[in-house]
């Protein structure tokens, strides 16, 4: 944004109705940052240098330009003229006060609002700590659901539904099926009865693989056959 407020400087150095400036509030400025309730950074007010009010607006320079261009002298005791009926009666009602009472009640209004501040703070970082403890009792849970097997049940998970889901898989649909079994099914689901009772003749006559995974295949395809078969109305 600097660039832009720089530019909007630039653009405005020679106006004698609009002033645009900029305060450290870190440096020099901090004292008058603080007496306008300046609590974050960049923060743009505008107006009565007694009476500042916060912009909320665009930030890009053309917004910041369009802004600054309808500014105008504003209601205040030193143009009284441009309030309305109820300002007026205001400033008549403050400037009745007297110095003393008028000193008197700006330091309680900022109190209220020093307290409104501090109370704000003092809840904010309650809720502060209380989700730091929060997300620390989380993430402690959440390392002792997964390093009590989670990952290995995870991955069993995954080996069963992928290597062993022969017994879940529809011929007809090929829902559940493998892509092994999905082949198979491609290539063997229109075959005539004769073809299945040789494959099945085969298969049951075949040495039944060693290894688990071998097993289960090889039962799959028995059983694949059989459905073949019941199709074609035999019961084999």
């Amino acid at each position: 944004m600097k660039p832009d407020w720089d530019k909007l400087i630039k653009q405005f150095k020679d106006s004698s109705t609009v002033l645009i400036a900029d305060v450290d509030c870190t440096a020099g400025g901090k004292e008058k940052c603080d007496e306008v309730g300046v609590s974050g950074y960049p923060t743009i007010k505008y107006g009565d240098p007694s009476d500042l009010q916060d912009y909320s607006g665009g930030r890009d320079f053309a917004a910041l330009k369009k802004f600054a261009e309808e500014l105008g002298p504003l209601c205040s005791p030193a143009n009284i003229d441009l309030c309305d009926s109820e300002k007026k009666k205001q400033i008549e009602e403050f400037v009745a006060l007297g110095e003393e009472k008028r000193e008197e009640l700006i330091k309680e209004k900022d109190a209220e609002i020093a307290k409104l501040e501090e109370d704000f703070k003092t809840i904010s970082d309650e809720i502060q700590e209380k989700y730091k403890e929060e997300n620390e009792k989380k993430d402690k849970a959440v390392e002792d659901i997964a390093t009590s097997g989670l990952w290995l049940l995870k991955a069993v998970h995954a080996f069963a539904k992928q290597e062993h889901a022969s017994m879940g898989c529809n011929i007809d649909t090929a829902d559940g099926c493998t892509e092994q079994q999905q082949k198979f099914i491609g290539k063997w689901k229109d075959e005539p009865l004769a073809g299945v009772k040789k494959q099945l003749d085969y298969l049951s006559t075949a040495s039944t693989p060693t290894k688990d995974k071998g097993k289960k295949w090889q039962e799959w395809r028995i059983d694949f056959f059989k459905q073949l078969a019941k199709k074609h109305g035999e019961e084999l």
